[in-house]
C-alpha cells in the first residue's frame, strides 16, 4: 500500500468531501514511490480498482463535459480520470490514459533518473437524489479537479567504492 493511505481510501473520502463540503476537496495528496517498489506496484492496483470498482456516474447531463471538456459523461463513467505528466521534458501536458496498462507501460517505459507523475482527477461529482450526478441540485456542472499527484522516481543511488583501512584498523573502528 501507499506510505500514508491506499488511493481508494482518499478517493472515497473525496467522494463524501465534494457531495458535502467542496471546501474540503481542494487538498491535492502528494507522494513519491520508487519505481519497481511494493508502493508503485500498489499505486498501480490501486488506480486499475478505483477505474474498475470506484464510484461511477449514475445519472449523465447534456452539458457535462469530461476533464477535457470535449465528451459529454456517460452513465457508467468513472467519476476519477487518471493521467501522467512526464517531468524529464518541458511539457508539462498531462496525458489522460484510458486503462491503468497504458500507464504501467509510461511506468515501465522509464529509463534510469527519470521520473513521471501519475496524476488522479475528479471529473466533477455530486450526490444528487440519492445518485452520482455530474451536475449539482442548482443543475450546474461541477469542475474537475485534481485529487492527487503521485511521482514515481526512477533515481539510482551509486555508492561509492570505499578503502576498508580507512574505517577500520583491524582491530578498532577508526576515527573516519
Amino acid at each position: 500500500m501507499l506510505k500514508k493511505r491506499s488511493i481508494a481510501t482518499m478517493m472515497a473520502a473525496a467522494t463524501v468531501a465534494t457531495s458535502v463540503a467542496p471546501v474540503f476537496a481542494a487538498t491535492i495528496v502528494k507522494e513519491t514511490v520508487k519505481k519497481g517498489s511494493d508502493e508503485q506496484k500498489a499505486l498501480v492496483n490501486d488506480l486499475r480498482k478505483l477505474l474498475a470498482e470506484g464510484t461511477k456516474f449514475e445519472v449523465t447531463h447534456e452539458n457535462a463535459l469530461d476533464t477535457e471538456g470535449n465528451d459529454t459523461i456517460k452513465v457508467g463513467d468513472s467519476v476519477y480520470a487518471i493521467g501522467y505528466r512526464d517531468v524529464n521534458t518541458t511539457d508539462s501536458t498531462v496525458t489522460l490514459v484510458n486503462n491503468v496498462l497504458e500507464l504501467e507501460k509510461q511506468i515501465e517505459a522509464l529509463k534510469d533518473d527519470q521520473f513521471l507523475n501519475v496524476v488522479v482527477y475528479d471529473k466533477g461529482h455530486a450526490i444528487v437524489n440519492g445518485k452520482v450526478s455530474p451536475v449539482n441540485a442548482k443543475n450546474q456542472d461541477i469542475k474537475a479537479e485534481q485529487l492527487a499527484e503521485i511521482t514515481v522516481d526512477n533515481t539510482v543511488s551509486v555508492i561509492g567504492e570505499y578503502d576498508i583501512t580507512d574505517f577500520y584498523d583491524g582491530e578498532y573502528v577508526t576515527a573516519e
